[in-house]
Formats: C-alpha cells, sequence, structure tokens
C-alpha cells in the first residue's frame, strides 16, 4: 500500500523554497514541528539531488535517506514515485554498512551494553587516521537524515569532520548532510541533539536553515488541542490548519482500564471499516497487553491487527507492517511511532508518567503521539496522577468521557 505522498505539483511555496531553493551541495538542516510534511520533504530532497546529479555528476548529490525507526523506514517504503531508486534505511543500519565497507567489521560502541550507541570519538579518529587509503570508500554522498533530533551532537561532529577531511579539488564534491529536525520531539532526555547543537556541529553557515510551519496532517480540532502539549523549544509550533473536523478530540478515563481501551478501539475500528487506526502505547508491556485484547475482540471480523516492537521483531518484523490501508488497527509504543500518521489514533495511557523531573519530557511525547492523527483522537487514561486534569487543555478543547 502506497503512502499518501504528495507530487511535486502538490508541493505549496513554503515546500517549493526547500526544494528548489536548498543548495544542493553542502550540508543544511530543515526545521519544522509535526504535520509540517518533514518526512516528505526529505524524499522531495532525494528526488532533486537525483535529479541535479544525473545532469551535473557529483559524488556528493548521490542521495540517501536515513532513518531512526524502522518502522518508519517501512512506512516510507510505498512513496508514490517519489524518489523510487534513492536508497534508504535506519542510520543504524547504514553505519554498520559504511563502516564495514571501509574496514570489515563492527563499528566501535560507545558501550558493550548498548548496541545502537556508537563510539563516534573512536569512528572518526579511525577514519582521519586512514583517510589516503580509504578515502574512495568513505564517501557516503549526500546523507538526508529524517528525525534528526534524536542522534547525539557527537555523530553530527564526527560526520562533519570527516566531509571537511575529505581532499577533493572542488569543495561542493565533499560528503554532504541535509537534516530534518524538530527538538520539540526528541525521544528521550539523553541521547539527542538541539537544533543549535546540530548547526554548530555540522558548522551551518548563514542562510543554510530552511522552516517548515504549515500543519498539513491535522483537523483544527486536534491542532488546537495538541498545542498544549507544546514545551516551547526553539523548532516552534505549527500554524493552526483551516481544515475542521467532524469532531473534537477525546479524554476518557478509563475505570476498567484494559477492557475500556480494546472495547472502544475495537467497535470504532468496526464502525469505520475505510480508516486505518494506529494505537500508541506509552510502555512496551501495555502495547503487548493492548495487541493481544484487541486480536481476541476482533477475531472473526475482516480487521488486521497488527504490532511491532524491537523486543519481538522476529516475531512481528517491520517490513511486515501495512500502512495507509483501511480495515487495520496497529499497535506500537511511543518510539515506534515517530514520524507516522493515521487516519484515527488512540494514545493508551498517556499521563502515567507525567510528574516530577520527567515532566517536560512526558509533555514533549504527547506532542508527538497525539499529533499523529489526520482526523481523529483520543486520549485512554487508566493510570492517571490526581492532578491529571490540570495536564489536560482547556476543556471546551475536547470531549470528556468516564467508564
Amino acid at each position: 500500500m502506497l503512502m499518501r505522498f504528495p507530487k511535486l505539483t502538490d508541493l505549496d511555496a513554503e515546500q517549493m523554497r526547500i526544494y528548489s531553493g536548498a543548495p544542493p551541495t553542502g550540508s543544511v538542516i530543515v526545521v519544522g514541528p509535526p504535520g509540517t510534511g518533514k518526512t516528505v520533504m526529505a524524499f522531495h530532497r532525494a528526488a532533486y539531488l537525483e535529479a541535479r546529479g544525473k545532469l551535473q555528476p557529483n559524488k556528493a548529490m548521490v542521495p540517501r535517506v536515513l532513518m531512526y525507526s524502522k518502522v518508519l523506514s517501512t512506512y516510507t517504503a510505498g512513496r508514490d514515485g517519489v524518489a523510487p531508486t534513492v536508497a534508504t534505511s535506519t542510520l543504524h543500519k547504514w553505519v554498520y554498512e559504511w563502516w564495514r565497507l571501509m574496514f570489515g567489521r563492527k563499528p566501535p560502541p560507545h558501550c558493550a551494553d548498548d548496541a545502537y550507541a556508537f563510539n563516534w570519538t573512536s569512528i572518526v579518529t579511525q577514519v582521519l587516521i586512514s583517510s589516503g587509503m580509504l578515502q574512495r570508500r568513505q564517501h557516503w554522498g549526500h546523507l538526508i537524515i529524517d528525525e534528526g533530533q534524536d542522534f547525539p551532537p557527537d555523530m553530527y561532529r564526527a560526520l562533519s569532520a570527516i566531509s571537511s577531511a575529505m581532499v577533493e579539488e572542488d569543495i561542493d564534491a565533499r560528503p554532504a548532510i541535509t537534516v530534518f529536525a524538530d527538538e520539540n520531539q526528541r525521544l528521550s532526555e539523553t541521547r539527542n541533539s538541539t537544533i543549535q547543537e546540530i548547526e554548530t556541529a555540522l558548522s551551518l553557515p548563514e542562510g543554510r536553515r530552511y522552516a517548515l510551519k504549515r500543519n498539513y496532517r491535522n483537523t483544527l480540532q486536534i491542532a488546537a488541542f495538541v498545542r498544549h502539549f507544546y514545551v516551547g523549544l526553539p523548532s516552534g509550533i505549527p500554524d493552526l490548519p483551516v481544515r475542521v473536523g467532524t469532531a473534537k478530540p477525546k479524554v476518557v478515563l478509563a475505570r476498567s482500564g484494559i477492557e475500556v481501551a480494546r472495547r472502544r478501539i475495537a467497535l470504532y475500528a468496526k464502525n469505520n471499516p475505510d480508516k486505518d487506526v494506529g494505537v500508541i502505547c506509552m510502555a512496551d508491556s501495555v502495547r503487548r497487553r493492548c495487541f493481544n485484547s484487541l486480536c481476541t475482540r476482533l477475531a472473526g471480523s475482516n480487521i488486521v491487527v497488527q504490532t511491532y516492537s524491537n523486543k519481538e521483531r522476529e516475531e512481528h518484523p517491520p517490513e511486515a507492517l501495512k500502512f495507509d490501508c483501511g480495515g487495520s488497527v496497529t499497535v506500537l509504543n511511543a518510539q515506534s511511532a515517530k514520524g507516522l500518521e493515521f487516519d484515527s489514533v488512540f494514545v493508551i495511557d498517556p499521563l502515567v508518567d507525567a510528574g516530577g523531573a520527567s515532566l517536560q519530557q512526558a509533555r514533549m511525547q504527547l506532542y508527538v503521539t497525539a499529533s499523529r492523527p489526520r482526523d481523529y483522537l483520543e486520549l485512554i487514561l487508566m493510570n492517571p496522577p490526581d492532578d491529571y486534569l490540570n495536564l489536560l487543555p482547556e476543556s471546551e478543547t475536547y470531549d470528556f468521557i468516564e467508564e
């Protein structure tokens, strides 16, 4: 099933300024809040570079799109003919492949307990020591990094140092990077980068930052609800959309816990068989329970229930997920849902960790998860704190239900 992907002729003036105005060589950053089309523009950027590279051969215009999530990589695999031949992968997979090409072994880890964290200081040191011998193989072309805020500053500093050390007659032929990012959508409180850190690490000159501000995804009611959770970081909040939906978001106080959630989701899916439904759980244990409950509840129907978690990637591989397909319910944890969108979204237990020092991070997670739907949003509160009403937007922005 193809991702709902606008063609080049569908891009508006804001997007076209990036498509045709951003320099094809050297590094660039594009900043935009949820729903402003960063992933869409990442692939249009790739298509533009690919087309320019055919007219003016340059290694630095050979694009590769990199993402944080395996699920997002699967989601964008069918992109309706936009940059269909451009290579895509997770950034983690690309680093493995790039390093093995040069050294024939795994890249140095940051620590033995975390296979997803690389020792970028060691990486840049080894590359620079071997640069004369390995230069042709270390040229990565033009990396286009989506969700760039979820990678550490050390990575950007290392890639910038490697690119700067490349001996090329033409400076525009050095490896390049385009980053699409929103620091308001950071996954964790530790391993991430601010916009300023990315710009500094890449030594971006003046005029290399571009912005997306228009919300293409949400209805006016959803956007007005979600903006309450914006924590005020510099990448900003999108303009309110003009599209008016048929309903306000719903906040459900689920006294019976998971039973309320599975009953409401199953009923909605059966009553709206043309919709693709996303179920986003803040805890992976809740994701597993919710998936199993919905499989039982929807057994014998025509509704497809699917899931993914890194812990269960062999049982439920990300490549098996089908997106933008009516009659489907996709159950994910918050990390796997980054960058995705659905017709309808149920967020399960979003306020369970909203307290103390993690309050800003909890608001940030809600800002990310609640902005995934195009048309329908429902928050199901199973274990909210006593002051949960103080954490929600103004009551007129949503309908409250208690079950």
